[in-house]
Order: structure tokens, then C-alpha cells, then sequence
């Protein structure tokens, strides 16, 4: 059975006197790829802030395992069950494994402990051979790795990815559709991806959903839906 992973009940949402999500209802189940897509402007990346529990309702309810996120929340713990990568990645100055084992340092992560969890991401996603090597002079599908491998060195729940290929040339965008496709046989993960490209999101995705203006339009499953499948009107 399927298990819930986010409901979104009539979740309304603005910013500076703008509507940017209206009337949402949403589930999402573990071990499933999602990719959000629509035209600028829909509320894509505002979505994606909300499942990585940045942002609060102003109206409606968010649950995540089936307990309500609000402002009066401790949102620390929870972020720390989720993964984020966005179009640009942000890196610290330094060499490649120093970035990939940030956030466990930040978690008081012993040093030995930190290194085994490099080791074992970066030969997940290729990067062996770049742990020594400064992120300045990585290329940008490198350093979209190294981004993706910070996220996942604290195993996360959930990764959310808002348009995470979007600079990146053709040779670098399948390098890490690739690494995508291989991490979502990872039964346990749960993959929101942002994307304009709606071939890259057949490509990968098990559901597609539409958002326009704001609102949820329609959802496309191109696989089996969830067993314990709820509407998304």
C-alpha cells in the first residue's frame, strides 16, 4: 500500500499582493517522481517551496507524513527529512568534498562518519574523481552534481528540483537524467521535479501535474497511479 507522503488541502498562497496559489489539493506517495510543470508564472517553484516546507499556507492545510505543518511548527526537523537542488546551485568556495559533506557537518556529523557518506555519494553520481578538485573549476553540469550529492548525503525523504537542468547543454542534461532515473529506483524516495521541458518530465516522471494560474488543472499518471490514489481536483 502506497504510503501518503504530503496532502494539501485548499492550500492558497501569495506574494505582495498576488494570488500565486489558489485552491490546491494535492497527495503524494513515497516512492513515486512527480514533475511540476506549466507555463511562467503558474506556481511552479512557489509549489515546490511549499513541499520543502519554506513557506507557510494562507490558507488551507499542508500535511507531511500525515502531520500538519504550520507556523507553529519547528520546521528544523522536518527540512532535515528533505533534499533541495535548485536551477543555480549555491557552492562554498573549496574543493568538491568539503561541499558535499556540508549540511552533515552542520548536523554535527563526526568527521569519520562524514567521509564514509562522501565517499559512498559521490561514487553514486560519478564524482570520485573530483573530491579534491575546487568547485570553481567544475563545469556546470559538475556542479549540478555536487549539488545533487549535497542533497543526498543526508538521505533524505523526499528531493525536490526546481528546474534543475535548465543551463545545463544536452550532454550534461542526460548525464543527469540519468543520475534521476537511477535514483528513483530507490523504492523509498519520493522526486519533485520542476520542469518547462514536458518531454524530460515523460521521460522521467510517473505523474504529471499541470498547474495554470495557479491552480491544478490536471494530472497525468504514465504508469500505475498510487494504490491508494486520491483525486487531485
Amino acid at each position: 500500500m502506497a504510503e501518503l507522503v504530503y496532502r494539501l488541502e485548499d492550500v492558497w498562497l501569495g506574494y505582495e499582493g498576488r494570488q500565486v496559489l489558489q485552491g490546491i489539493n494535492l497527495y503524494l506517495y513515497a516512492g513515486r517522481c512527480y514533475a511540476l510543470v506549466g507555463p511562467n508564472g503558474a506556481g511552479k517553484s512557489t509549489l515546490l517551496r511549499l513541499l520543502a516546507l519554506l513557506s507557510h499556507p494562507e490558507r488551507g492545510r499542508l500535511f507531511f507524513h500525515g502531520t500538519e505543518f504550520n507556523r507553529m511548527t519547528d520546521p528544523v526537523a522536518w527540512r532535515r527529512r528533505l533534499g533541495f537542488v535548485s536551477q543555480q546551485p549555491w557552492l562554498f568556495r573549496g574543493r568538491v568534498a568539503a561541499n558535499l559533506g556540508l549540511g552533515l557537518k552542520f548536523r554535527g556529523i563526526k568527521r569519520r562518519q562524514r567521509q564514509a557518506i562522501v565517499q559512498r555519494v559521490a561514487q553514486t553520481l560519478g564524482l570520485t574523481a573530483l573530491l579534491n578538485r575546487p568547485v570553481q573549476e567544475l563545469s556546470g553540469g559538475e556542479r549540478q552534481k555536487v549539488a545533487l550529492g549535497r542533497a543526498l548525503a543526508g538521505d533524505p525523504e523526499v528531493l525536490l528540483l526546481d528546474e534543475p537542468t535548465a543551463h545545463l547543454d544536452l550532454q550534461a542534461t542526460e548525464e543527469f537524467e540519468r543520475l534521476l532515473s537511477g535514483l528513483h529506483q530507490r523504492a523509498s524516495l519520493t522526486i519533485v521535479l520542476v520542469t518547462h521541458d514536458l518531454e524530460q518530465a515523460t521521460r522521467l516522471a510517473d505523474e504529471i501535474l499541470v498547474l495554470r494560474q495557479g491552480r491544478l488543472v490536471e494530472a497525468r499518471y504514465l504508469g500505475a497511479p498510487p494504490r491508494e490514489s486520491c483525486s487531485h481536483a
